[in-house]
């Protein structure tokens, strides 16, 4: 994208973008606005963004980068920043974190000299590296695992970094090698207490720890199998043995998917995903959840048809799916959910007529379909349920009914 010199405005904001912002956007002199917040990226503002003069607004938030910014960028005056109570970083030193079982060729981070502008100091490594531990992109100052680490023989290193010109100030960069974990498990003893007598509820930690990224992204949970289960966010765990009973994520984590291993959680009685920005499918494993009385997946980027298989969730009291993109026809399966009192699939692009079906569900107190494509007519033997304080839609009889 930084050969796009004539650009003034760039929108990449609330997708799922991830790894440093590139250094080569200080190509787009004259960019005028420039948009990255709620994605994943990571590492520091590039000092080469503080070079587009053109530059007026800024936006970074809802990322996972180091929080302070070039003082290219705090320097400006008429420059908008939407994180501008950042601190500014100091020029020309760096500090990075790696495993010593990290891969060859593992990004470790970025460094720039003071006083040249990126893409143009020729970098090298000057001191520091003497058993050749680490590379740098001559180009870009990126810092990369060269050979093998190994934190118990050298823990730390301190290179120097220079352009290759000797002109500038040489950086200095401060690389901490961090050991192997030993690999916890949920059988250990730690996530799980007496995990002999919770024989589930190691199968529900498994389970967390396999999708936790898929939910909701690299940041936000704190779900590790080095931490009792009871201090884990977003779950609720109860019963004997025990079990994990509530799965509730809400507000914006980065927008992950709904795995289908959630299927696996048989004694889950609620599970909420709303206002995630989630995507995908609704997976037909979900209808394995024979213990659930509450799914709510709204406000999210679900798409594609309602799977049936939610029609065999007998113990459901409210399901919601609102605010999505789901489409194709309301499963007339959902007529078995007899026990369900709120169903809410409002604003989708759900079509088709309303399933006669629906009117089988007994316990329905509200039941909430707009601003879809639905033929707006009810079942006969739904639009009798207004009588008996049942919250409808206000649409007609349909007319084969009549």
């Amino acid at each position: 994208l930084g050969g796009l010199r004539n650009l003034t405005e760039l929108q990449l904001a609330d997708n799922q973008l991830t790894g440093a912002i590139p250094w080569e956007l200080g190509w787009l002199t004259k960019l005028e606005e420039l948009n990255l917040w709620e994605n994943r990226l990571t590492g520091r503002a590039p000092v080469a963004l503080g070079g587009i003069h053109s530059l007026k607004g800024l936006r970074f938030w809802g990322n996972q980068l180091e929080e302070c910014l070039p003082f290219h960028l705090t320097s400006r005056e008429r420059l908008h920043i939407d994180v501008n109570e950042w601190p500014t970083c100091e020029a020309g030193v760096y500090a990075f974190n790696v495993r010593d079982d990290a891969a060859s060729g593992a990004s470790v981070g970025t460094a720039f000299v003071p006083g040249r502008r990126a893409g143009t100091a020729n970098y090298v490594i000057t001191a520091g590296n003497e058993d050749g531990a680490f590379a740098i992109d001559p180009a870009s100052g990126r810092i990369t695992v060269m050979g093998a680490l190994d934190a118990a023989a050298v823990a730390a290193y301190a290179l120097t970094v220079e352009a290759g010109d000797g002109t500038g100030d040489p950086a200095t960069v401060a690389i901490q090698v961090l050991p192997t974990p030993s690999p916890a498990t949920c059988a250990s003893g730690i996530a799980v207490p007496n995990p002999q007598d919770n024989p589930g509820l190691v199968n529900d930690c498994r389970i967390l720890l396999q999708v936790r990224e898929v939910v909701t992204g690299p940041r936000c949970l704190n779900w590790s199998a080095e931490a009792p289960m009871e201090q884990w966010e977003a779950i609720e765990i109860g019963g004997t043995p025990r079990r994990v009973l509530a799965l509730e994520i809400r507000g914006p984590h980065g927008g992950g998917r709904i795995p289908p291993e959630f299927g696996g959680l048989t004694a889950l009685q609620r599970l909420v995903i709303a206002d995630n920005r989630s995507w995908g499918p609704i997976p037909v494993d979900l209808g394995r959840l024979s213990e659930l009385r509450e799914l709510d997946l709204s406000y999210n980027h679900l798409s594609e048809a309602i799977p049936p298989e939610l029609g065999q969730l007998a113990n459901l009291t409210r399901l919601s799916l609102a605010g999505n993109r789901l489409t194709g026809p309301i499963p007339a399966e959902l007529g078995q959910l007899t026990s369900v009192e709120e169903l809410w699939l409002r604003n989708n692009r759900l079509t088709g007529p309303i399933p006669a079906e629906l009117g089988q569900l007994t316990s329905l107190r509200e039941l909430r379909l707009d601003s879809n494509y639905l033929t707006q007519c009810l079942p006969a033997v739904l639009a009798v349920r207004a009588r008996e304080g049942v919250t409808l839609p206000d649409w007609p009889t349909c007319q084969a009914d009549v």
